[in-house]
């Protein structure tokens, strides 16, 4: 990848971003990881860990799971589901360094 030193921070060119396996269209995010849970009568929650590619740090998000389409739902978690405290995306997802909400 093509990465740049501005300011002292890493910075991925968008042409990078979007070959990101992940990629989240429209953003400069991919994800990193992916939870569902279910009670088999409410509907379903996912979480989504995230990278921002440009800055280098994660942030997690949560939202309404379909499971008919997961790969849709996935992007609509991570484009417009709720911010992750730090603390609740580590009860999920495990420790967090470079996380961006506290």
């Amino acid at each position: 990848m093509n990465i740049n030193e501005i300011k002292g921070e890493k910075v991925v060119s968008l042409a990078d971003v979007r070959k990101a396996k992940n990629h989240v269209p429209e953003t400069n995010m991919e994800i990193l990881d992916f939870v569902t849970y279910s009670n088999g009568v409410a509907g379903s929650i996912g979480y989504v860990l995230c990278k921002d590619l440009t800055m280098g740090y994660t942030m997690g998000f949560m939202g309404v799971y379909r499971p008919e389409d997961v790969m849709t739902s996935k992007m609509n978690i991570a484009k417009f589901g709720s911010k992750l405290s730090k603390a609740d995306a580590e009860k999920i997802f495990g420790s967090q360094e470079n996380y961006k909400y506290s």
